[in-house]
């Protein structure tokens, strides 16, 4: 974790590392967390458990775990029982802790397992209860800019009460009209060890793909739960990288040593002095031992060895009674990331397509704890048996709507939407709701105004079809505010390609882009003089043409252009030998204005065009690679400030 202010010890570690054997640093750190969590190590090492039964991974972890005790572990019996086939592709450190608990005998996972209960309630009558077991506690880190994410906060955010009211009011069908709904939930079951997951995977709308957000988040040494349960942190495991690679490490406290921290990193483990996880921006899952037990009746249900995949759900009947079905068969709730409580239950297999190769295969489960933009709350029930009183929402299609020609095909603008309909597009994909919704406004914030379909074709080419802001408004089931929202857009994009012609008065339209000296054509069929003016300051054109940049009549400037040529200098620390550069440039590809994080190598990925190149001089990544690496300075040197802003046609 960041800003840990470490202090390494030359002496010789009291504890054992575990080799890289490719990139399984992912795994490797979730096993010594799992080691150094004494009450799972215990029960797994029990001579009187049967953990050696093939159905289990006991077997596998007890030799693992005398290896770290004797010198010699070894993690490829591990790996061979999770399946892991290419030890050389990273997975989520997250997804393989869940699938070892998963695997694991009920004696041995019970220490992570903790229950829940959602309460959704009517403002007349209806209330309905869920029961969900879990592992993990998934927190939101929402976007704070400059500001920085406090674990206690969003704990207490997460268990707060949320009114849905106006807008977002939701269709009681016991009622059969909309009414002000509350939900809330509350811990059942608290487990012996509570796992925090920091949801730093979010869903960019304008690049089409999930990307990390690294946040400095506050993680407090203790925690106060309700109902007087205590934990303390005793072990995090870090994540530092993109959502595609990087690398896993762990920071814990082993048991009975003193209150020492160690840095857990493959085989390398070293002590750490001084340990603040303050302002860590890489922290992603936090551990927390339980120090209080509480008195509440819900602590006698800790004997249960019942796992999360297995555990049933109750609904309350309307006698009062508990009617029970499969986890599988409980209700979904999809919030906004804003106010997101995210107790969803996503099934293990949902990825992208087949579920192998979604986010390029790393992981199945990202959709569970990577927050999507939706503008509704979606709130579905579903199931066998006795139908509970179902709550629907108005972001979501009405199966009943003969308008809609509905299909069992995942949405094909995000296949990891949820499973709710999915309404086809005259260009013939599947979208829902939030999907279109949110790719539309990512193409309005791109200056675009024709809205386009980014779904794949069999052949892996975009379908590019163009679709009218009718269907658009249709199918997305726009809001008045998000028409309101729409139509501006529109209208601001539209008035930057289309003006008014200073001598005519008539809307013409700008074709060479590259160009601000326009000729007015229409002056002339009418008889007047031809009008050549700027189209930037919509004055008669001065000086030499054609320019890009500005005409010679005063004060005639373009922001950005400006911002280029004015902007702070920057160096890389990663790449030597690169002088002080600007800090902004223009995609020689596009000219949308980007910047760099100056963390990393000199390329960059243009998030509109997806062109990367090289932020020093200018080229596209593979002619700047000709002559130099990714860390290396640019044969050509470093490019000069643009002067003008490149066109995309």
């Amino acid at each position: 974790m960041s800003n840990f202010n470490r202090t390494r010890d030359r002496a010789e570690p009291k504890y054992k590392g575990l080799r890289n054997r490719g990139s399984t640093c992912y795994l490797n750190s979730v096993l010594q967390v799992l080691f150094m969590t004494k009450e799972f190590r215990d029960a797994v090492q029990r001579e009187n458990c049967k953990n050696d039964h093939t159905n289990y991974i006991d077997a596998q972890l007890k030799s693992l775990f005398s290896g770290l005790k004797t010198g010699s572990p070894t993690t490829e019996d591990i790996i061979q029982r999770l399946g892991i086939e290419n030890v050389r592709k990273q997975h989520d450190a997250a997804e393989y802790f869940e699938k070892m608990l998963s695997l694991a005998s009920p004696e041995a996972s019970k220490v992570f397992h903790g229950r829940l209960i959602h309460r959704t309630s009517c403002s007349s009558h209806v209330s309905t209860d869920e029961r969900n077991s879990f592992w993990t506690l998934n927190l939101p880190i929402n976007n704070t800019h400059n500001g920085v994410y406090n674990v206690e906060d969003g704990l207490k955010g997460f268990f707060s009460q949320s009114t849905l009211t106006g807008d977002n009011q939701v269709y009681c069908d016991e009622c059969e009209a909309k009414r002000d709904t509350t939900t809330e939930c509350e811990v059942e079951l608290y487990p012996k060890v509570l796992v925090l997951l920091l949801k730093r995977f979010e869903f960019s709308y304008s690049e089409v793909d999930y990307v990390k957000n690294d946040c400095p988040v506050d993680v407090p040494l203790n925690i106060e739960m309700p109902k007087g349960v205590s934990y303390e942190l005793y072990a995090t495991v870090d994540h530092v990288g993109d959502l595609r690679g990087g690398h896993y490490t762990a920071t814990i406290q082993p048991p009975d040593d003193g209150g020492c921290w160690y840095d857990f990193n493959d085989s390398m483990v070293t002590p750490i002095n001084n340990f603040n996880p303050e302002k860590s921006q890489k922290g992603y899952l936090l551990f927390y031992r339980k120090t209080q037990m509480s008195d509440s009746p819900q602590e006698n249900h800790h004997g249960s060895s019942v796992h999360p995949a297995e555990s049933k759900t109750n609904r309350n009947n309307a006698d009062g009674g508990y009617a029970d079905q499969d986890m599988d068969d409980d209700v979904l709730i999809n919030t906004s990331s804003s106010s997101s409580r995210l107790m969803d239950k996503i099934p293990m297999s949902a990825g992208r397509g087949d579920g192998t190769g979604g986010l390029e295969g790393e992981t199945r489960r990202y959709r569970q704890f990577c927050d999507l933009p939706s503008s509704r709350y979606s709130l579905r029930v579903r199931g066998h048996g006795k139908e509970p009183k179902k709550m629907s929402v108005e972001k979501a299609y009405d199966p009943s709507d003969p308008s809609f020609k509905f299909v069992d095909r995942p949405d094909e603008i995000d296949p990891l939407q949820d499973e709710s309909c999915r309404a086809e597009m005259s260009c013939g994909h599947a979208v829902t709701p939030g999907s279109l919704t949110g790719w539309c406004r990512s193409l309005l914030s791109q200056g675009q105004f024709k809205f386009t379909c980014p779904a794949l074709q069999p052949d892996g080419k975009k379908c590019g079809a163009e679709w009218s802001y009718q269907e658009v408004r249709r199918f997305a089931l726009l809001t008045a505010e998000e028409m309101d929202h729409f139509e501006k857009e529109l209208a601001r994009i539209v008035a930057a390609k289309f003006k008014a012609c200073p001598g005519c008065k008539t809307y013409v339209e700008r074709q060479a882009l590259d160009n601000l000296c326009f000729r007015c054509t229409i002056c002339k069929e009418s008889g007047k003089p031809t009008m050549q003016f700027c189209w930037q300051c919509l004055r008669p054109w001065k000086g030499r043409a054609p320019r890009s940049d500005r005409c010679d009549n005063d004060k005639c400037s373009d922001k950005v252009l400006e911002l280029l040529k004015r902007c702070d200098t920057m160096t890389l620390s990663k790449v030597p030998g690169v002088g002080p550069c600007p800090s902004v440039r223009a995609c020689p590809t596009c000219g949308i204005k980007v910047e760099h994080d100056k963390k990393a190598c000199k390329n960059i990925l243009c998030p509109r065009c997806k062109e990367e190149f090289c932020f020093v001089c200018l080229k596209l990544k593979k002619k700047c690679c000709e002559t130099s690496s990714s860390y290396t300075a640019c044969s050509s040197g470093i490019a000069p400030r643009q002067t003008a802003i490149p066109t995309w046609n």
